[in-house]
């Protein structure tokens, strides 16, 4: 991973809050922009169970468990306890890596830059180093996982090697549990299945969404109360009056992880590059002496 560079598109508000607060906002994965994401990938694992030899129990443990970590019985709850963060990703055997790499994509420019869009491109390895492993200290009531989204239809995904193996773990963790799928104790065991559960859902899209080149962070906490607590969900007010929920995550890495900041298409980008670059002095120290910010030479969109 070392080769890969991570976007994030966004307006000068997320940028200004990401740098100020040093620190992303993971979104409550059932008040994102496009949900349908979600259902999508649990779509994929029921029709995959449909298709497969297992026996009716065994199917009816895991869609107990998915709707019950991840589905809409979870959706319904007061927060959903799945977050999520997204960027697009670019790695030197990209073909395109230097096209994308000083320009940006048209289409997350048109989807997130709004009248002036940033990307603030990031070292991977800097940004999600420990993360994986970065729980709560007893590490029983939160799972993480970061990586690529790969875009499938149903039947590329049952086509894929690396599902039919994880298929294959799922299948004999829910074997082994001895809980009944309609509640959930925290145990090792169900813990290892819900992170399983979790890489497949949040990890696979339509591939009619395959441009955006995304990278997903997800941090999914236990479905309790005090779990919910325990991990500051913070409330707002989103577009159209929908009330979203967030949790903050990769505290104290974007501004040591920063590359560089592309000043996205529009009428204002020469003016924006000066105040960006003064307000990156504004920061200090913390941000590396060599983050340059430049401009994208896409079309005004």
């Amino acid at each position: 991973m070392s080769s890969k560079t991570l976007f994030h598109y966004t307006t000068f508000e997320g940028l200004k809050g990401i740098l100020e607060e040093n620190c992303f906002r993971a979104t409550d994965a059932y008040t994102t922009n496009d949900s349908q994401e979600i259902v999508h990938g649990i779509d994929l694992i029921k029709h995959y169970l449909d298709k497969s030899g297992e026996n009716e129990v065994i199917k009816e443990k895991v869609r107990g468990f998915i709707d019950y970590l991840i589905g809409k019985e979870r959706s319904d709850k007061l927060a959903s306890g799945v977050f999520l963060t997204c960027f697009s990703s670019c790695d030197d055997a990209d073909p395109d890596r230097d096209k994308v790499s000083n320009n940006g994509l048209l289409s997350q420019w048109r989807g997130y830059g709004f009248k002036q869009g940033y990307a603030l491109k990031f070292d991977s390895d800097l940004l999600l180093k420990d993360f994986v492993d970065e729980r709560r200290e007893d590490k029983k009531d939160a799972a993480h996982s970061s990586g690529d989204v790969v875009y499938r239809n149903r039947k590329d995904f049952l086509d894929d090697e690396d599902n039919k193996k994880s298929f294959d773990e799922i299948n004999k963790s829910i074997r082994q549990l001895e809980t009944n799928p309609s509640g959930f104790s925290g145990s090792r065991e169900e813990q290892e299945l819900f992170e399983s559960i979790l890489k497949i859902c949040f990890h696979n899209k339509h591939k009619g969404f395959c441009e955006e080149r995304e990278y997903r962070v997800v941090k999914a906490t236990w479905e309790n109360k005090e779990s919910i607590k325990k991990y500051d969900v913070f409330f707002y007010e989103g577009c159209g009056g929908l009330v979203r929920s967030y949790v903050k995550i990769l505290e104290g890495k974007p501004r040591m992880a920063l590359k560089e900041i592309i000043v996205g298409p529009s009428p204002n980008k020469e003016r924006n590059k000066i105040q960006i670059e003064s307000f990156l002095k504004q920061i200090g120290s913390e941000i590396p002496s060599d983050v340059k910010v430049e401009i994208s030479a896409t079309p005004f969109v």
